[in-house]
């Protein structure tokens, strides 16, 4: 793989798996993953611009595989660095709440030791579990994001090769015209 093909793939990839984890932009994977499409066509756009060159359907497939690779991996990263901290705050909002609640109604026909197991559960559910939830939902959603993203990107190459294939290297083609008539 020569420099070009993993620079744009790099920066396609890096577009695909941000803007899938980030909450509301990560809605646009909804109209069947647009983030991988895009970051695709990015991808082969930078290429062929670097390279001053169409990009061939083989080097179209071997950059939008390396953009779904470089997205699927970033896409768990961020989506759990971005949510934690929201979790986080959930978290610590819904401590405080189980702290002030008043159980008494709901613990009246229970021993003391009771209550207090249950309150102190309260307070652990709030500590761990959010934040676990989300990691293991991660773990458990990354490979099948993964795969959609290789499935996606690679087809998605293909697709904006044929898309911006003719007009990439237009601008040095009258240079080249004008270079071999002289």
């Amino acid at each position: 793989m020569d420099k070009n093909t993993l620079t744009a793939a790099a920066i396609g990839g890096l577009l695909v798996g941000i803007l899938s984890a980030i909450p509301l932009f990560s809605l646009g994977n909804v109209c069947c993953l647009l983030w991988a499409w895009l970051g695709s066509f990015l991808a082969i756009r930078l290429f062929a611009r670097a390279t001053g060159k169409p990009c061939t359907a083989k080097k179209a497939l071997a950059i939008g595989a390396l953009t779904g690779i470089v997205g699927g991996i970033v896409w768990p990263i961020t989506f759990l660095g971005v949510n934690m901290v929201g979790a986080s705050s959930f978290a610590q909002q819904f401590q405080m709440t189980a702290k002030q609640m008043d159980f008494t109604p709901f613990l009246k026909n229970v021993s003391p030791e009771q209550a207090k197991y249950v309150k102190q559960q309260m307070e652990d559910f709030a500590n761990l579990s959010v934040r676990s939830a989300l990691f293991r939902f991660t773990m458990l959603f990354a490979p099948l994001m993964f795969m959609m993203m290789l499935l996606i990107c690679t087809f998605a190459g293909l697709v904006g090769a044929l898309l911006f294939g003719d007009d990439v290297g237009s601008a040095e083609a009258p240079q080249a015209a004008q270079s071999s008539s002289q």
